[in-house]
Formats: structure tokens, C-alpha cells, sequence
């Protein structure tokens, strides 16, 4: 998973728009029933061409044909019938009055101001489509994104199509997590476009978002029986995702439903485990990915806590002495498809394997039977038997195989007791600890002096690689300064929900003509074809992919995003990821001011098969100490960048 902010500042980067502000002029719903009027002309505007307003119970009315010139609402009821008129046909016997007109279906309207939400959820819109109104909002989903007044609302000639999108929602506001900062962006700038070719008609795409606590079956069950999407994008942990697509797609008796993940995928949401018919894809990769970089940085990590006298066991002796290694594994799918893979390739102690390490007492795997990755609170997160378990061990290394519950365990292990002497391990953190602001106030803290440098010092981490020297990035990274401000910079490396929109509307456009959540995942395979038209994501190109999809060609796109090019396993629907090397640096490095820690992403990077290291401006790779990285045998080095963290990892 990817969600690579570090929130150290909570701020409302875009000014909140109320429900009213945001459907200003809208009504829903049928101020009343559906053939109530005022007027005859009320009646026609709601298509009751042949009915006439009865004004004295205010209902448009069946106009009856006179039997004669001059009996206009049939025979007067106190003249009688001579029976020398015989029977009269049946055909034409009038009715006994005006009949009132049977009302159109629920919800029905033709503009907008036919419609009419709540007080507390005023987001709606006429589908011109369907002749509904649609209420777009809810408690669980109370957002419509882009933030800004859509255009929808005021041109019914341009109909939206509507996304659903899960996103974090802090108390704090929408606003203050990346997600939806990332949604209004990727959607504002199909906004200026002037909207996108959808089924053949030009819309505007617009997402309603919904809070990633809430309940996944209710509130796929709104945004496919209600709003009438035909894509999610489910921002959300694996199990959340699971039961989310359950709901949309495993119900032969409902159309098949569009899903992104703006995260890493797992064995629980890929085939052979689910069934997904290529309408489920994954932004980033496979736990299993990152495999090969803690591989490549765990010999720097043991040479370092054997080089410390402050760390672990402490006692500095280059390498006779058995380090001691760690695993906190929580139990949650993704966590453990990482701890099989990481497990099956970290050596240590001269080489030994995780099973001869255990053997000779050196190894230690403490399992934790929750994990917030499966909706689990941190509160509910008792770890005093980890703790025990880690405190007679006395670790050198603890390895993460876990979630935000890692972090109380740090905390809680380290807090003196008086039960013997807590730890004081080097902690290698995961991907799945990237998101959490606790590792940063709670534990390192806002420091003054170097009272936080030696937490930070035994720390560092193994995530999802961002991609290197990108063109696409790097305008990305300027579009979201410029719009959410430049004091904002730690809501960046979150890129992956703005990829996921980018992605999933562009799969709309390449549905074609019907679209259903089959075709659109058929337009998803269109953006991933390595020999198709070069293009990337981001205002520039949104007229050149359009232009590739349209119906009536053949075209395909290799759409490059800010995650990188278009690498797909199409089995899984997972990108094909790296892994890399992440740390904790601090702003102010003056001894003397406080400081505020934040994370530092991609420090190091595996060195391409056959490549050459190398730094992001093309010159050698060496750190500031001048001295160049090495693999420990002294042969190719396998890591490349800048650990600037702190001094030692790399002497």
C-alpha cells in the first residue's frame, strides 16, 4: 500500500464548500406530486401534453373530447337519457368525470430545477438519461468531487459521469488527507478540458466520495443503486476491497462493476482466490515486490547495528558476535504475503537462513492477531504479549510485517516498566507503516537538539519505489503545489490516487459506446499496451488519449502515470513494482531549534540489472562522505541515492 503522506500538517488546503454553496439554484425531487400545477403550461413542461391544470385541486387533468359542439365535459348528469336512443355503444359512453393522470415515476424531471436534496445533503442532479434525479450525497459520501462548483450543474447539455471514489476523510476535513486533494486535481483538469467522450456523449466526470470507515456494502449499495456508477475507485484495505467487490460483482444478478485500487494488491483480492473478469486492477504491486530491496538493504543494516554501541546488543565487533533478528507479524493478508516473501530471502549471521537462525536461538517471530489493515483499531491493539515475548529476546533488529499496530508496539516496548530492561533495537519498517503519523509525534516527536536523532538513527524502511527521473512526476509534483500551495509538500508521494482517477476515467473513454463495468475494464487493457501511442497523464495529452480511444478506432495507449509506465501483470491487475529504501530526516538540522521529522522517501533505489548507479542528475553515485556505495563483497553495488538520514549506514 501506498498512501505516502506523512500528514505532519493538517491543514484545509482548498476553503470548504457547503452542501448549499455547492448545488446553489438546484432543486431534486418534485416539489410534489408529479401531476400537481399551478397551470395548464405546468402540465406540458412535465409532459402531460394532453392534460389541462384543474386549478381548484391544483392537478392536471385528462382533457375529455365533447360528445357534441355543445357539451364540453360530457352529458349534464340532471338531463336524462330518452329510450328511444337505444343502447348506446360502449365506445362512446363517456366517462363520469375527469380522470386525474397516473403521476410518472419516482423522482422524475427533466432540468435540474426539478430536483430538490436535503438540508443536509443538497448534491444532486437531473440524469437526463433516465429522467431521475439523483441524489449524489450521503452521510457515508458526503463529498462531490471536484470541490470547485461543477459545470454539470449549470449545462445540462453536458451530462456528468459519475465515479464512485472511497478516500480518507480526518475530522479535521475532506481536505486535509491527499486522496481527495488528488481526486479534485485529476478531475479538475478533465473539468477545464471541457469535459471527455463517455458512450459516445461528452461529459463531465465527477466522483462521489465516500469515507473509507464506513460500511463497504452500504455504501456500494448507494453508489450502484442510487447514483448508478459503473466504476469505483476503492481506496481501501484488502479486506474492505474484498468485501466491496463481493457486494458490486458477485451477485450474478446485477451488472459487473469497474475496480481501482489506488493500492498494492494481495493473494486475497487476485486470482486464483477472486474471480475479478478483469474488473478489478491495483496501482501498485504485489507485497512480494519489495522482496528483492530488503534483500539488497539488510547486510547495511547488520553492519550498522554491529558497528553501534547504542543499539541492540550494542558492543561493536565488525561481525563475530549473532545479531539477533525480530519479526512482529500481524495477521493480515497483505502482511503476510510480505513476511513469506521477505522471509524467504533475508540472511544474516555470515549468511544463515531465517530456519538455521532459529535454530541457534537467533531468530524470533512474534504473531499479533489484528491489524487496522483489516479494520481493526488502534485501541483494541493489546501488544504486552509481544512485548514480553521481544523483551526476554532482546532483539537487535525488529522487522515490521504489520500496520499502525507496529507503532504502539514500539511505543509500549520501550517504555520502562521496572520487568527487566526494555530494547533498544534498529527498527526496519515496512510498506504498510508509510502512512502512519504516530512513528513521527508520538515516537520520534518535535525535538529540540538531537534529543529525537537517536530514534530516527535506528530506524529506516522498505516501501514502494516512486518512479525515477520523471517528466510525469515532476509536472505532477508542480500542478499540486500550484494548486494546494507549496506549504502543503508533505501531502506529495501520494500520487497513486491521482493515477487511479486518471486511469479509471480514461477506461470509461475507452469502453466504447455501451458502457457497462466489463467494457470499461476492456478500456483499461487499451492504457496498458506496451506498443501502443506513448502518452501520459495530466492535462497535456487529455485530448491526444481521447483521440486514441474514440469508438470508432482501433488505437491503443501506453498511458505512463506518475507511479511510472504502464506495467501490468494482467493476470493479477496488479502494476509490476519495485522496492526501495525510505528513512526519517528532520527539517532544521541546527542542534540548537527544534525540529520536525518527516519522511524521506526513495533514499535508496536497487541499481537496474546490468546497470550503471547513478544520481537523478546523471552523476556518480557517491555519498556525502565521498565515498562510493559498494556491495559488501566489494563487488557492483545494489543500491543507489543518497542516505543523508543520518551518518554510519554507509561508512
Amino acid at each position: 500500500m501506498r498512501k505516502r503522506a506523512s500528514d505532519l500538517v493538517l491543514r484545509k488546503l482548498l476553503t470548504s464548500v457547503s452542501a448549499a454553496a455547492i448545488c446553489s439554484g438546484c432543486s431534486l425531487l418534485f416539489h410534489a406530486d408529479a401531476n400537481q400545477c399551478s397551470s395548464t403550461s405546468d402540465c406540458v413542461a412535465h409532459g402531460f401534453a394532453n392534460y389541462t391544470c384543474e386549478v381548484e385541486t391544483g392537478t392536471c387533468i385528462a382533457s375529455m373530447p365533447s360528445m357534441d359542439g355543445s357539451m364540453q365535459s360530457g352529458p349534464d348528469s340532471s338531463t336524462s337519457m330518452e329510450a328511444s336512443v337505444g343502447v348506446i355503444d360502449a365506445a362512446q359512453v363517456p366517462e363520469a368525470g375527469p380522470e386525474a393522470a397516473p403521476p410518472p415515476p419516482a423522482n422524475y424531471c427533466t432540468s435540474a430545477s426539478d430536483c430538490l436534496g436535503t438540508a443536509e445533503h443538497s448534491e444532486v442532479y437531473c440524469d437526463l438519461d433516465i429522467n431521475q434525479c439523483i441524489q449524489l450525497t450521503t452521510d457515508d459520501c458526503p463529498y462531490v468531487s471536484p470541490q470547485d462548483l461543477p459545470a454539470f450543474y449549470q449545462n445540462a447539455a453536458i451530462q456528468p459521469i459519475v465515479i464512485g471514489a472511497f478516500a480518507t476523510i480526518p475530522t479535521q476535513g475532506i481536505t486535509t488527507h491527499p486522496s481527495t486533494l488528488n481526486y479534485d486535481l485529476a478531475l479538475g483538469e478533465f473539468e477545464t478540458q471541457g469535459g471527455i467522450q463517455v458512450g459516445g456523449q461528452l461529459r463531465y466526470p465527477v466522483a462521489v466520495v465516500c469515507n473509507d470507515t464506513a460500511d463497504p456494502v452500504s455504501v456500494v449499495s448507494h453508489l450502484v443503486n442510487d447514483v448508478h456508477v459503473e466504476a469505483i475507485i476503492a481506496a481501501l484495505p484488502s479486506t474492505g476491497i474484498k468485501t466491496a467487490f463481493a457486494a458490486a460483482n458477485l451477485n450474478a444478478s446485477t451488472p459487473p462493476i469497474f475496480f481501482m485500487n489506488p493500492f498494492g494488491a494481495d493473494t486475497s483480492i487476485t486470482p486464483p482466490a477472486l474471480t475479478t473478469n478483469g474488473l478489478l486492477w491495483h496501482m501498485l504491486g504485489e507485497p512480494s515486490d519489495t522482496a528483492a530491496a530488503y534483500a539488497a538493504f539488510f547486510p547495511y543494516v547488520e553492519r550498522y547495528v554491529r558497528n553501534s554501541t547504542t543499539i541492540g546488543n550494542g558492543a561493536p565487533d565488525a561481525g563475530s558476535r549473532p545479531i539477533r533478528v525480530a519479526t512482529f507479524t500481524a495477521q493480515a493478508t497483505d502482511l503476510l504475503d510480505l513476511q513469506a516473501a521477505v522471509d524467504s530471502v533475508l540472511t544474516w549471521n555470515g549468511g544463515q537462513t531465517i530456519t538455521q537462525n532459529m535454530q541457534t536461538g537467533n531468530f524470533l517471530d512474534v504473531e499479533f492477531p489484528k491489524s487496522t489493515l483489516n479494520g481493526d483499531t488502534i485501541a483494541s491493539a493489546d501488544v504486552s504479549t509481544a512485548v514480553t515475548a521481544l523483551t526476554a529476546f532482546q532483539p537487535d533488529i525488529v522487522i515490521s510485517f504489520a500496520s499502525e499496530e507496529f507503532i504502539t508496539l514500539i511505543q509500549t516496548l520501550e517504555e520502562p516498566t521496572g520487568s527487566g530492561t526494555p530494547p533498544h533495537p534498529f527498527y526496519l519498517l515496512g510498506p504498510y507503516n508509510v502512512d502512519s503519523t504516530d512513528v513521527l509525534t508520538s515516537w520520534i516527536g518535535l525535538n529540540g537538539g538531537f534529543a529525537g536523532d537517536a530514534k530516527r538513527a535506528r530506524t529506516a524502511g522498505v516501501a514502494f519505489a516512486s518512479t525515477p527521473n520523471s517528466s510525469v512526476l515532476s509536472g505532477y509534483n508542480q500542478r499540486f503545489l500550484n494548486a494546494y500551495g507549496t506549504g502543503d509538500e508533505p501531502f506529495l508521494n501520494a500520487e497513486n490516487y491521482y493515477d487511479a482517477m486518471y486511469f479509471t476515467v480514461y477506461s470509461l473513454v475507452g469502453a466504447g459506446p455501451n458502457v457497462t463495468g466489463t467494457n470499461i475494464g476492456t478500456g483499461m487493457t487499451k492504457l496498458i499496451t506496451p506498443a501502443g501511442d506513448p502518452q501520459n497523464v495530466g492535462p497535456t495529452d487529455i485530448p491526444n488519449v481521447e483521440a486514441d480511444l474514440e469508438a470508432v478506432k482501433t488505437t491503443t495507449v501506453a498511458l505512463t502515470g506518475t507511479l511510472g509506465p504502464p506495467d501490468f501483470n494482467l493476470n493479477t491487475g496488479a502494476r509490476v513494482s519495485q522496492g526501495d529504501v525510505y528513512c526519517f530526516n528532520k527539517y532544521l538540522p541546527d542542534a540548537a531549534a527544534p525540529y520536525q521529522p518527516y519522511y524521506d522517501f526513495d533514499a535508496l533505489r536497487l541499481v537496474p540489472t546490468g546497470g550503471t548507479a547513478t544520481l537523478p542528475n546523471g552523476a556518480s553515485d557517491t555519498y556525502p562522505d565521498g565515498g562510493p556505495i559498494m556491495g559488501l563483497d566489494g563487488g557492483a553495488p545494489p543500491l543507489e541515492g543518497t542516505f543523508d538520514c543520518y551518518s554510519g549506514m554507509f561508512p
